[in-house]
């Protein structure tokens, strides 16, 4: 035994000739901590390399410190209490953590004194082994081919956007004629997606497999498997027919403005506010009765200038209303269903149909589907969000 040159206590013997309480006190502990690594990246599928083979993809921010304090080995006899972390302003690639941690006194537990630690990692942009397999050697187990049959694919675009806010696993995306094509490593992936389609959106699903490989001394059998998914052709605020047979069976008139379209295609009667809903199933079986006589592109604005309001004593979600709208050259009686949401002096966007070689069977040629949107009213729905 000797005396710590430190603190005067006895001790094992050392090449410092301290104890170990001074020892860790004298000497720098994060001497031996890398303090540069590097992290790898996968921008087709949003994953990172966690070693030695898996791609994990991280959403929550938490997940990610996590997993940088794993992938840096040095940091494990580290007592962290605190974690911050920081993208390089002036190189988006690095990212810098700043690590507060403490030590502690092995006889007592005593928390000694608090330092901070910073480590800089890089990213490195690269493939992962399923993205290599299906660019390079376009390859894959399940492909997804989403189509919409329509010149104006308004119901493709809002499913664009809710797969977007979803965690679903996409693979490779590319375009076609009419729609997308999804190509995914794994059967699993492809199920979801289509499970995901079927719960939000009127679709047609066909399947099909074709065997690629068969080991029969194993027994094993590989199939690449194929979803070919039509979507409804009939999107938002379209005016659509139908026929007359069909009309008689709902109870309503044969033109009709589509306001909803999901799971069930919602469609109003716009001469008596009546609403009916059409399932996926009911839609499918009857979809050569319904024709689009107009889409959206085909809007055009009129000018409120009069509103009869009709009889309130009615059974139905919407209000029927005689108005007078003005396109510019000649005044013309309609009725609407946005008797609670237009008044008189606006602009509204509607359909005419009295250019079209078509039968007045709704004693009207002018169909209001919506309020006009001024540029005021888009900024103050600006500023009331959150950001």
């Amino acid at each position: 035994m000797i005396i710590c040159c430190k603190c005067g206590t006895l001790t094992p013997p050392s090449i410092l000739n301290m104890c170990k309480f001074c020892s860790a006190m004298q000497t720098d502990i994060t001497f031996a901590i890398k303090k540069h690594c590097s992290v790898k990246y996968c921008k087709k599928c949003d994953r990172y390399l966690s070693p030695p083979k898996a791609w994990i993809s991280y959403k929550n921010q938490n997940e990610f410190i996590s997993y940088l304090i794993k992938l840096n080995t040095t940091l494990s006899n580290l007592n962290i209490v605190k974690v911050d972390l920081s993208v390089d302003k002036e190189n988006f690639k690095r990212m810098k953590m700043f690590i507060s941690f403490i030590n502690k006194n092995y006889l007592n537990s005593e928390v000694v004194n608090e330092n901070t630690l910073e480590i800089t990692y890089k990213i490195n942009y690269t493939q992962c082994r399923d993205c290599f397999k299906m660019e390079d050697n376009q390859y894959w187990q399940s492909i997804v081919q989403v189509r919409q049959k329509n010149k104006y694919k308004q119901t493709f675009a809002d499913l664009e956007s809710l797969l977007h806010d979803s965690n679903l696993t996409l693979g490779t995306i590319k375009q076609c004629k009419n729609g997308l094509d999804f190509q995914l490593s794994n059967l699993n992936d492809a199920l979801k997606l289509i499970n995901f389609l079927k719960s939000n959106i009127i679709c047609k699903i066909d399947t099909s497999n074709k065997l690629i490989a068969k080991d029969t001394k194993s027994n094993l059998t590989y199939f690449k498997n194929s979803f070919s998914v039509e979507l409804c052709p009939i999107n938002k605020d379209d005016l659509v027919e139908i026929t007359n047979e069909m009309a008689k069976s709902l109870g309503v008139n044969q033109r009709l403005i589509v306001i909803k379209v999901r799971t069930e295609l919602s469609l109003l009667d716009p001469t008596t506010g009546k609403i009916v809903k059409i399932n996926n199933a009911n839609f499918w079986k009857n979809y050569d009765k319904f024709e689009i006589i107009c889409s959206s592109k085909d809007l055009k604005e009129f000018d409120v200038f009069e509103i009869v309001n009709c009889d309130s004593n009615h059974s139905h979600q919407y209000q029927i209303s005689d108005v007078f709208v003005n396109n510019g050259y000649k005044s013309i009686h309609c009725k609407t269903h946005l008797t609670n949401t237009i008044k008189e002096g606006e602009v509204v966007l509607g359909y005419d149909l009295s250019t079209m070689n078509l039968e007045n069977n709704a004693g009207f040629n002018t169909f209001i589907i919506k309020k006009k949107v001024s540029n005021e009213e888009n900024i103050l729905n600006l500023e009331s969000l959150e950001i």
